[in-house]
């Protein structure tokens, strides 16, 4: 477990399989939490937003936020959820309590989990965000569904 590690909650590819999102009209958001990436299964059964402990909210972090220019899209067989980088500028006020980042999707009752992102450099340790913040999102896109390959 290391910075910027991440992975998919199978209950969302399930329910998408369902027809429960709409990954192209939903509306998603992040949220900082403390819970470590380690202690978060990715096959638990109902993952969603009462499923984390958030993160202290103060400086220039708001608490949940919702995603900006988000996009799902096709080439060839990979279908892919992207959206604009994640950032926010320093100050003495931010937190300092947060180990991973969740996307959960906005749309759902219980604001599902799609994605949470480890922010530690040991996977356990808080990190400092009082010197801002920002999340790159792959140039190729933040998560990815891939077919007949």
């Amino acid at each position: 477990m290391a910075q910027g590690d991440a992975k998919t909650f199978a209950e969302y590819d399930k329910k998408a399989g369902e027809g429960a999102y709409n990954n192209s009209t939903d509306t998603f958001s992040w949220i900082l939490v403390t819970n470590t990436y380690g202690s978060v299964d990715a096959n638990q059964a109902t993952p969603n937003l009462s499923s984390f402990t958030a993160a202290t909210v103060g400086g220039n972090y708001a608490g949940k936020t919702a995603l900006t220019s988000v996009v799902w899209s096709r080439t060839d067989a990979v279908s892919s959820l992207d959206y604009d980088n994640i950032t926010f500028a320093a100050n003495a006020s931010n937190p300092t309590d947060a180990c991973c980042l969740v996307v959960v999707n906005d749309t759902s009752a219980a604001d599902d989990a799609l994605r949470i992102t480890d922010l530690t450099t040991d996977g356990t340790t808080p990190v400092d965000l009082t010197q801002g913040f920002t999340l790159t999102v792959n140039a190729s896109g933040a998560y990815k569904v891939t077919t007949n390959a």
